[in-house]
């Protein structure tokens, strides 16, 4: 008999964002990208041993109407969100919005392997990788 799967957090979301490119990295490693999307979800599987989960989010607005047209900010939770287990539940904390942390990137900055011009990231010089330099975990 194989032995039962490990409990998993699953977690979604889902926004207006105004039309950003978007990317997301888990643990240091690609998880997902997004051009134009107005409404952007996304949805990830998680089992305890992937914890502590350390997040971070890059969105640049590509709406030329956006207030903040060509910015891009950095997303993630102040603390890595921590997984445990409490008999048969899986339990997670940091995954509050009042969690977060938004940082506005300096002017000028633009996300490794994303092309301004045509609005969309290059398969093949987007990192796979989150640079250490643009990880705000690293080393924690």
């Amino acid at each position: 008999m194989a032995p039962a799967s490990p409990p998993a957090l699953y977690y979604g979301y889902e926004g207006d964002m105004g039309d950003p490119a978007f990317i997301e990295y888990t643990n240091g490693k690609y998880t997902a990208a997004a051009e134009y999307a107005s409404i952007l979800s996304g949805v990830a599987a998680i089992a305890p041993a992937d914890a502590p989960l350390k997040i971070v989010i890059y969105a640049s607005w590509r709406a030329r109407w956006h207030p903040l047209y060509g910015r891009w900010v950095r997303i993630y939770p102040k603390d890595p969100i921590a997984l445990r287990m409490e008999g048969d539940r899986l339990v997670c904390e940091g995954y509050r919005p009042a969690d977060w942390v938004v940082e506005m990137m300096p002017e000028g900055f633009n996300f490794p392997g994303f092309d301004p011009q045509r609005e969309r990231f290059d398969d093949f010089k987007t990192p796979y990788k989150l640079p250490v330099e643009l990880d705000p975990h690293a080393g924690r």
